[in-house]
């Protein structure tokens, strides 16, 4: 079991798949997770599901959370930073689950030597049988990538792999099962 807080910046499929997988495997337990999401209907859904925590908005998660889980989509991730950035303590984890945003961009918002992970799952992850790949950070050390591997065996398999290969594993580990899946539904029609 693990001995901090994960707080999750974003209460969508992939932070429910985590939460599930880490509550799953009795990494945590409820209290020890944290989650903020501007619709609030689907945290409360998580809320009441899992037992966890609902954070008021991003910067209490992050002010509490000694990891934090980014898991917005690509297209605020700027915003999301920007309004949080100085509330990042030393000595947190980022994860970014953002598809395409490398870590030079996350960490472009953050204060200096702020300890970055990012990571590719693919939605099988939903179902506790995903494939993640993760990538360090300028800052990340070896317990971090450690700490990251941890949480996403929760929710399957993992592969530590240079950054430059992150977009291609997006691209077939991200959309190759949603094809396969669209092949079994034409041949089953």
């Amino acid at each position: 079991m693990l001995d901090r807080t994960v707080g999750f910046v974003g209460a969508g499929n992939m932070a429910g798949a985590l939460i599930k997988g880490l509550l799953h495997a009795k990494l945590l337990p409820p209290e020890r997770i944290l989650a903020s999401d501007p619709h609030g209907d689907r945290l409360g859904d998580l809320v009441k599901q899992y037992g966890i925590r609902a954070a008021r908005d991003n910067v209490a998660v992050v002010r509490e959370a000694d990891v934090v889980v980014l898991a917005v989509k690509p297209q605020v991730i700027d915003k999301v930073l920007a309004a949080f950035a100085s509330e990042v303590r030393p000595g947190s984890l980022l994860i970014s689950v953002a598809a395409g945003v490398p870590v030079a961009a996350i960490e472009h918002h953050l204060p200096p030597e702020t300890r970055v992970v990012r990571t590719m799952p693919n939605t099988a992850a939903m179902v506790l049988a995903g494939a993640t790949a993760i990538s360090p950070g300028t800052y990340a050390t070896e317990a971090d990538l450690a700490l990251a591997r941890t949480l996403f065996e929760a929710v399957g398999r993992v592969t530590v792999l240079d950054e430059s290969l992150l977009d291609a594993v997006t691209g077939l580990s991200g959309s190759g099962p949603a094809y396969i899946m669209l092949i079994i539904e034409a041949l089953a029609d």
